[in-house]
């Protein structure tokens, strides 16, 4: 058990890498409708709903989800590379590393998820019509991202509660 709570953050960076290509490569709002025997399907990109469009704007959440899977990351990688260095004080700093990155993940999860409604105020949308969703990647995305911040928080937590 020791040996997987030690590669939680390398697992946690990987969800997050997953996580952030999901986010630039799936379509964020999703809508699909039957309208007189016609089905007709569109989609709002993922980078258009973080960045934004020169017709529409941004989603406040997605641009926050964006930015936080981004820096928990790098954020990791950097704890990773912390033991390379060999330097006493900075390993110090290894828990508190994995602590705001689970933080950032786990809010950056949750934001993936409510970005059809701020992607619709955003865009002074006030009903939301039927049939949009949340796409597909950005539901696995959110997954991963709360999974990986359960994962990064793992040895931090788990190293607290063996002390005794």
């Amino acid at each position: 058990m020791k040996k997987g709570i030690k590669f939680s953050g390398l697992i946690a960076a990987v969800f997050a890498l997953i996580a952030f290509i999901l986010q630039l490569a799936s379509p964020a709002v999703v809508y699909n409708a039957s309208i007189g025997g016609w089905d007709l399907s569109s989609n709002v990109a993922g980078t258009s709903a973080i960045f934004g469009t020169e017709d529409a704007t941004l989603s406040w959440a997605a641009l926050l989800a964006w930015i936080f899977v981004l820096v928990a990351f790098v954020a990791l990688i950097c704890d990773g590379v912390l033991p390379l260095l060999k330097i006493k004080a900075l390993e110090k700093f290894s828990k508190l590393i994995k602590l705001c990155s689970a933080g950032l993940l786990i809010v950056a999860g949750v934001f993936m998820f409510i970005v059809v409604p701020t992607w619709f105020a955003a865009n002074g949308v006030n009903n939301i019509p039927d049939g949009v969703g949340v796409g597909a990647g950005w539901i696995i995305g959110g997954i991963l991202a709360i999974l990986g911040g359960l994962c990064a928080a793992c040895e931090p937590v788990l190293g607290l509660v063996g002390k005794k």
